[in-house]
């Protein structure tokens, strides 16, 4: 044992309380010599301390050779820690009427001055506040004093200055010795405290030599002396006491023995010193119990003794020859507290008074088995007290069992309990629970041997027993893979597990809040074994009726002997009317399967996550889940496939594959607990790993229909197999009508040589309750798959698309999940294929409306990490406003796509932005302009294009037809992979406008591999358009997100761009409000940052204009304003509301005229008119490549290429007319 040293010092300081703590910060360090390092949560990495470090309950402060450190409470507490000493925050809380602080010290020495007020607290109520040091034996608390505590090799010794202290041994905790001033008493394993001793300052000087350094370095680098600003004083000098006592005479000191928290003490005189002893607590016979007590004194006594159960009864006398150790038993029939008066031969007396002892008793049978394999039937009976380890059980076998040196026995019950005894004899362990207790212990047990071998087995008294706040019981059954369906292993027996927990429960305070306990918790109960197949139980559990909360749901696990892997997850009611979801899992070392007695002990964690409040009675809706799944194994040889299973038709156990959800009324929860059944044949030889993807339409059926389905999906992405066991995580989404969320669970199987069984347990909650609900349906002209070169497909997408109130919130979030149908099987995720799609999206309710499009990119199979990204834009309106929306889904490579079942799920948390432009309403359903005839007109790459599809929609319920959103796909081959940043350029119709009524600039970022996902093509578009059919004509700017795949061995592109449109005078009256732009890149005004939300450009870098004539035409392009992202960089659009001009007759179509710059550029752009009819006209402009516009005057001063298109009107010999562009 290594050698251990302990110094505690505790005096009266007055210090003020710490205002402004942070959550769970329990104090400081205010004062540091050498080096100290603070374990945080007591886990590694280790931090390295300096001055006002803050410190948190559960850090661990360690100091190194030659460092020492202060630590101030935020009572005023403060703790010296000397050197090569470890000190563990194990308990802190103080408020204004409690205090109660538990320092743990497994090695080193530490000095501790309690603050005033905080004693004073002790002093009012001590059984509800403490102070307390503990060391590996013994435990030190304050009851108004200065002291001392060391811990040496054998033992620990308390020194006290002041007052007095209570001290006892870890392991006889009801023989408690208070010591006063000037006291000493050494503490040594396994024994109570020795007679008080008194000790010199010259001792007290040596105690304190080690938490006092020369210099320390504190707050503000001020140099002091080690010492507290409270020294402790000496009492009167008494004599010195000797820590290793010779057997002479006794010291006559004042001291008194008692038994907390259960004793109350009198004074005696001080020569007479008394322990009193609780020793033994049996049940001989029924309902009867035998207690034993023991009485030891320095001088020899003559003991009575008193009890009561509803009165007192007359005092009895134990002896009468006067001796110094006393045994004696009473025997009680139910709870009790009992008096015991020692009084010397000269008179002086000793009076213990316990409180109420609460003897608890079972029997008890079942089986022995032992290291030689013999076994035997037993009976007995077990005894003990609420919170008194002192409590003996017996057993006796039917027959004698050989053995060596260890054995285990166990069984039930007391009532319906399970218990297990098993050791060597020299550290034997004892546990039976029951429903209502837990008796539990371990020490030494005494055998009874008979013809060789144990006959019978007495523990020594060592047993506890504890109340419950947490019952409930487990049963199950083996489960197996038949050939055709999971089932129940036929005459394979029930499994019953008792599972319950010890020490207060406190639920969780506010809704998802969680409470978690790691100790105290327990299982015991019975397994059979079933040697039938490949099987595994899992089950169902509730409460017991003594159980404090209401409990349900579905339990399951694995494991060998020591080694037990398990999952619980259940509803909880609590006592206070709230309700939520309980989740246990293995905790610690002891997960212990004992096959030769067909018992498990396992010790789990608890965690408890409120959800809602207002129930008092369990009642459930539990409906079977329908989907499938499919997957394979990983590592090893043969054929990894697993196929396709239904899990409705092939679930057939007693519970099945189902889900299970609080309701009030008719009304479930969306959130619960589900168990889902699993099991197949299988070719795979030697595995390591599995993969399974499950999906379907129908989760609870609790709002499911063919129209209105609810979608899930999950996946069991990394499992291990190793010696047949199955283990891993799972992990997945639903999406009802009403609610998006998340799944999450365990999954745990057996694998045999060609069939495997296994079960998924776990818990859901939703994380959004859906504001609205647009619901994708496939037809032949929706929702659209496209491969290669945006060739498109006979698979179609079924999906919802809902979310939060994105209209009225800074930033909103989106949710869609769905399936793929494609009965033809042209979408094959395994070939390594890349696929676009796209789908409109409607939705209304009442006032509420949003139309638009949604669409984007599918990853490969072989990205590490799976992909499915996605962009929406659209038109909305509010109650009283109207506006565009854009948002991403899921483009940050999560793996959102499950390759075999070929379902999906969509996340644009907080990604989605609203932008308000107008009051009033959009059309209900607003019929789409085609966007059509598209051709490349530049790029460096021998890129072609050979599929197209466009559309965009517009409120059409405001003159202008301000703005809309809209859809551009295509694809073709190419030659070369663009590098870096890469363009295309490209012009159409707009809804069969002349050629160049449409155009864009597609700037791209990446045409390769990004976070791992391959063949990626992404960028951003900025275009224009004119539409001539409607009156007026108009012209606006389009600008997108655009994202692709292509095909490095076949040459393939393709892209899907989706984006916002807005109408030339509108962009411009926002980006330049009042006629003044913003030329600085910062201090945008809330209409340009409208824009700024929608990815707009808006930051002017230059202005022109540009006049001429010819072809009939006099033309004026006046205030045309070039726009980029930030000041001096290139412009990407042009736009200007101010053409004018006068002909004299009617224009030549496709005739030019050139219009040279008269302001802000040089250079000159052809005007050529494409349409001059009944009033309305349009043209395009562009300048000629070769011969690009300077501009100038403004931040970005150098060459650009324009090209655009204008429209307007005409009559009396005049014209005007508003344009917008591109700029490259």
């Amino acid at each position: 044992m290594l050698r251990l040293k302990i110094l505690i010092l505790i005096a009266f300081i007055s210090f003020l309380f710490l205002s402004n703590a942070l959550a769970q910060e329990v104090g400081k360090i205010t004062a540091l010599e050498g080096k100290v390092d603070i374990l945080r949560g007591g886990k590694p990495p280790a931090v390295m301390v300096k001055i006002n470090e803050p410190v948190y309950l559960n850090d661990i402060i360690r100091t190194k050779t030659d460092s020492r450190a202060e630590l101030t409470f935020r009572d005023g507490t403060v703790v010296k820690i000397a050197p090569r000493s470890r000190i563990d925050i194990s308990e802190y809380f103080a408020d204004a009427h409690s205090f109660r602080v538990t320092l743990n010290i497994p090695r080193g020495k530490a000095g501790a001055f309690v603050a005033k007020e905080s004693v004073e607290k002790i002093k009012a109520f001590p059984k509800a506040n403490r102070f307390e040091i503990k060391t590996p034996i013994a435990v030190a608390g304050v009851r108004g004093t200065n002291y001392v505590v060391a811990h040496y090799p054998t033992y620990s010794t308390v020194t006290v200055l002041t007052g007095k202290v209570y001290c006892y041994n870890l392991h006889i905790p009801e023989r408690v010795v208070e010591v006063g001033a000037g006291q000493a008493t050494v503490i040594r394993e396994k024994l109570p405290p020795e007679l008080p001793k008194p000790l010199t300052s010259k001792e007290i000087q040596s105690e304190q030599k080690d938490i006092t350094p020369s210099k320390v370095e504190r707050e503000g680098n001020i140099e002091k002396p080690f010492v507290s600003e409270y020294p402790l004083r000496n009492p009167e000098e008494p004599t010195a006491v000797n820590f290793y006592p010779e057997t002479s005479s006794e010291p006559r000191l004042s001291t008194k023995e008692t038994t907390p928290p259960i004793t109350e003490t009198t004074k005696i005189t001080e020569s007479l010193s008394v322990n009193f002893m609780l020793y033994s607590i049996e049940a001989p016979n029924s309902g009867e119990w035998k207690i034993t007590y023991k009485v030891e004194a320095n001088n020899p006594v003559i003991v009575r003794y008193r009890t009561k159960t509803s009165d007192w009864d007359e005092w009895k006398d134990v002896n009468t020859t006067a001796q110094n150790n006393i045994d004696f038993s009473i025997n009680v029939y139910g709870s009790y507290e009992i008096q015991i008066k020692a009084t010397d031969s000269y008179g002086n007396n000793k009076e213990w008074s316990s409180s109420i002892v609460y003897p608890k008793s079972s029997t008890f049978s079942g089986n022995i088995a032992t290291d030689t394999s013999a076994n035997s039937s037993v009976t007995g009976n077990v005894a003990g007290a609420l919170t008194v380890d002192k409590g003996i059980a017996k057993l006796t076998a039917s027959s004698p069992v050989s053995f060596n040196s260890t054995f285990k026995a166990g069984g039930g019950n007391a009532t319906e309990g399970y218990w297990i005894l098993k050791g060597p004899t020299s550290s034997s362990y004892f546990r039976l629970l029951t429903p209502t207790y837990l008796f539990t212990g371990s020490g030494d047990s005494t055998l009874t041997m008979e013809s060789g071998g144990i006959k019978s087995l007495t523990t020594e008294p060592w047993i506890e027993v504890k109340e419950l706040s947490l019952s409930a019981k487990f049963t199950g059954y083996h489960h197996y893979y038949d050939g055709t369906k999971i089932d129940e292993v036929q005459g394979g027996g029930q499994s019953t597990i008792l599972i319950g927990k010890t020490g207060e429960l406190i639920l969780p305070s506010s809704i998802n809040d969680t409470v978690t306990y790691k100790t105290e918790n327990y299982g015991i109960g019975y397994i059979p074994d079933v040697t039938q197949d490949t099987s595994m139980v899992w089950g169902n559990f509730q409460q017991n009726s003594g159980s404090s909360l209401k409990l349900k749901g579905y339990a399951g696990g694995i494991g060998e002997d020591s080694s037990q892997n398990y999952a619980i997850y259940g509803l909880y009611i609590g006592s206070d009317g709230s309700a939520g979801i309980l989740k246990g899992s293995p905790y610690g070392t002891n997960q212990n399967l004992y096959k030769e007695i067909h018992l498990i002990d396992i010790e789990p964690a608890f965690t408890f996550k409120k959800k809602t409040v207002g129930y008092s009675t369990m009642s459930t809706w539990s409906d079977y889940i329908q989907g499938s799944y499919q997957g394979y194994f990983t590592g090893g040889s043969g054929t990894p496939t697993i196929s396709k299973q239904d899990i409705s038709n092939t679930s057939y156990g007693v519970i099945g594959s189902a889900t299970l959800s609080l309701k009030k009324g008719s009304n479930p929860e969306s959130w619960g607990v589900f168990g889902i059944e699993l099991g197949g044949s299988h070719s795979a030889t030697l595995p390591t790993g599995l993969k399974l993807e499950f999906s379907g339409d129908s989760w609870d059926n609790r709002d499911a229909s063919y129209t209105t389905p609810d979608y899930w999906l999950g996946s069991v992405s990394e499992a291990t197999v190793s010696s047949g066991k199955i283990q891993g995580t799972f992990q997945g989404r639903f999406m009802t009508p009403t609610h998006y969320g998340i799944i999450e669970g365990k999954m745990f199987g057996n694998l045999g040589s060609n069939k495997w069984v296994g079960i998924v347990i776990g818990g859901y909650e939703p994380i959004v309750e859906l504001s609205h609900l647009s619901n994708i349906v496939s037809d032949a002209n929706t929702s659209k798959i496209y491969k290669e070169n945006f060739a498109v497909t006979g698979a179609r997408i079924n999906s919802y698309l809902g979310g939060d109130s994105f209209w009225s919130k800074e930033q909103g979030s989106l949710y869609s999940m769905g399936k793929i149908n494609d009965s033809s099987n042209e979408i094959d995720f395994n070939s390594g294929s890349s696929y676009l799609w796209y789908a409109p999206t409607n939705w209304s309710s009442g006032s509420l409306r949003y139309s638009g499009y949604i669409g984007g990119r599918f990853g490969q199979k072989t990205d590490t990490s799976y992909n499915f990204s996605t962009y929406v834009a659209g038109i909305y309106n509010d109650s009283t406003n109207k506006g565009i929306f854009i948002g991403n889904l899921s483009t940050d490579g999560t793996s959102n796509v499950l390759s075999l079942e070929k379902r999906f799920f969509l996340e644009g948390e907080n990604n989605v932005k609203a932008v308000t432009l107008a009051a009033g309403s959009i059309p209900s359903s607003p019929s789409p302009a085609v966007v059509s005839n598209l051709s490349i007109d530049t790029n460096s790459y021998g890129i072609t294009l050979q599929n197209q599809e466009g559309y965009i929609i517009m409120d059409t319920n405001t003159n202008y037809y301000t703005f809309g959103a809209g859809l551009i796909g295509m694809g073709g081959t190419y030659n070369t992979v663009p590098t870096g940043l890469w363009d295309i350029t490209y012009t159409g119709s707009f809804e069969g406008g002349f050629q160049g009524s449409f155009g864009a600039l597609l700037k791209g970022n990446l045409w390769g591999t990004e976070n791992s996902v391959q063949n990626i093509i992404n960028g951003k578009t900025y275009g224009y358009f004119a539409d001539i059919t409607g009156t007026p004509f108009l012209t606006g700017i389009f600008v997108g997100e655009t994202l692709g795949t292509f095909d490095p061995t076949n040459k393939y592109w393709q892209a899907v761009t989706l984006g916002t449109v807005l109408e030339t005078a509108n962009f411009l009256s926002m980006a330049c409000p009042g006629g003044k732009c913003n030329t600085s890149g910062t201090n945008f005004t809330e209409e340009q940052e409208k824009l700024r939300k929608l990815n707009i450009p808006v930051v002017e870098v230059g202005r022109a204009s540009f006049s001429g004539s010819g072809n009939n035409l006099s033309v004026n392009m006046n205030n045309v304003i070039f726009f980029s992202t930030q000041a001096g960089q290139k412009p990407l659009l042009w736009s200007t509301a101010d053409i004018n001009g006068i002909y004299s007759g009617t224009p030549t179509l496709n005739q030019s005229v050139t219009l040279n710059a008269t302001s802000g550029a040089s250079g000159s752009v052809n005007f050529t008119p494409t349409y001059w009819s009944g009033g309305n006209w349009s043209a395009t402009i562009a300048n000629d490549t070769a011969y690009p516009i300077q501009l100038s005057g403004g931040s970005y001063n150098s060459s650009i290429n324009m090209q655009g298109a204008a429209s307007g009107v005409y009559g009396s010999g005049n014209f005007t007319g508003t344009a917008s562009g591109m700029a490259k």
